[in-house]
């Protein structure tokens, strides 16, 4: 996160509370703070860093609202931080206010153009957060996104909070799940999910990524999840699952160790219908045990490129199969019902690790499904 003193002041940088919950809570619920400099006076320098824990970032940028013609743009920043050794660091001067931010990340071995996948990430070790205006590029009409809270003061910014570890083994089948993708993100109350960084996991299948004190969670993700869309890849043959995601749980002061679900998925021989379902409404059959339907669209072509979250969930159910009637449920859906040769996407949900001290909803992946 930021930090600096006041120009040509050499002194050691001093805590300006960038951890004030109230701030951001108040923030959070819809107020405008965090949008600007609140009060007059000489700027300081801000130090920013950032630290990809993924292969592949070429470039991280610092966005934000900071009273300037670049606020919340596109393709311009505040400032371009500099790499040394894997940390991206920079500086600016700003004036001692309150401002939201984030860090815009470009490159990603993953993906499938890997030199110019961007992404948006909160910095993971600023505890204090607020919600992100209409203006920021990373702002949702559906859910309320974070931005990260800095606040200066004329002593400086303070300096990052306290790195806390989230550690685990992920597993598929009998082996370690190398090569899949690990998320953190931030996800406190009255807040959406938002991207802080992410691992791929090595021959040894464990994981070590870094936040701050707050509420996070945890994606396990396939490995070409950033590569591929959900048509090219084929659940019979792969027999894993699509991802996996933990409820929310809190980081203070101690590392955090968490048991992660076993990511193979043997059931898809169960699943159907595929492609033509004929009319409505539809029973879906899958896999027994505990699990409900969900029905993913999306812009354009039933959400082929990234499913995203299910327009339409079941209950839970033990018989193997739910009924879909054609009207979709969630806020996630921009349409009310389906729409007659459209391509939607289907697949089910399972829950772990209920008694464990972080539950996870395991995803399988999806088929395809059209109706007349």
């Amino acid at each position: 996160m930021g930090e600096g003193a006041p120009s040509g002041d050499d002194a050691s940088t001093v805590d300006a509370g960038s951890g004030d919950d109230s701030a951001s809570e108040s923030a959070n619920e819809g107020g405008d703070a965090g949008t600007g400099p609140g009060n007059p006076g000489a700027s300081v320098s801000v130090t920013f860093t950032y630290t990809p824990q993924w292969d592949g970032a070429l470039s991280v940028e610092v966005v934000g609202g900071f009273g300037l013609s670049t606020d919340w743009s596109k393709t311009a920043s505040l400032v371009t931080l500099t790499k040394a050794g894997g940390v991206f660091t920079g500086t600016a001067m700003l004036a001692p206010g309150t401002y939201l931010y984030v860090f815009r990340v470009k490159g990603d071995a993953l993906a499938a153009a890997p030199a110019t996948y961007m992404r948006y990430a909160v910095d993971p070790l600023d505890t204090a957060f607020a919600a992100c205006p209409a203006a920021s590029p990373t702002y949702s009409k559906i859910d309320v996104n974070p931005c990260s809270q800095l606040t200066v003061t004329p002593a400086g910014a303070g300096a990052g909070a306290a790195p806390v570890h989230v550690n685990g083994t992920v597993s598929i089948g009998q082996g370690p799940a190398t090569g899949w993708m690990v998320w953190l993100e931030r996800d406190e109350p009255k807040s959406h999910h938002f991207f802080a960084n992410r691992v791929t996991l090595g021959s040894d299948g464990t994981f070590d990524l870094v936040g701050s004190a707050g509420s996070y969670r945890l994606q396990i993700q396939y490995p070409t999840l950033l590569s591929q869309t959900d048509l090219q890849r084929d659940p019979s043959s792969l027999m894993a699952l699509r991802r996996a995601i933990s409820d929310a749980f809190k980081l203070v002061a101690t590392d955090v160790a968490v048991a992660t679900p076993d990511v193979g998925f043997a059931q898809y021989g169960l699943f159907a219908p595929s492609g033509d379902a004929g009319t409505l409404p539809t029973t879906f059959s899958f896999e027994t045990g505990e699990a409900r339907l969900d029905v993913y669209g999306g812009a354009g072509d039933g959400g082929v490129i990234d499913i995203g979250d299910p327009w339409f969930t079941s209950d839970t159910t033990n018989s193997g199969s739910a009924a879909f009637k054609g009207a979709f449920n969630t806020k996630q859906a921009t349409e009310d019902a389906t729409a007659p040769g459209t391509r939607y996407m289907w697949g089910t949900e399972q829950a772990f690790g209920a008694d464990a001290s972080v539950a996870w909803t395991n995803q399988s992946m999806v088929l395809p499904v059209v109706w007349q």
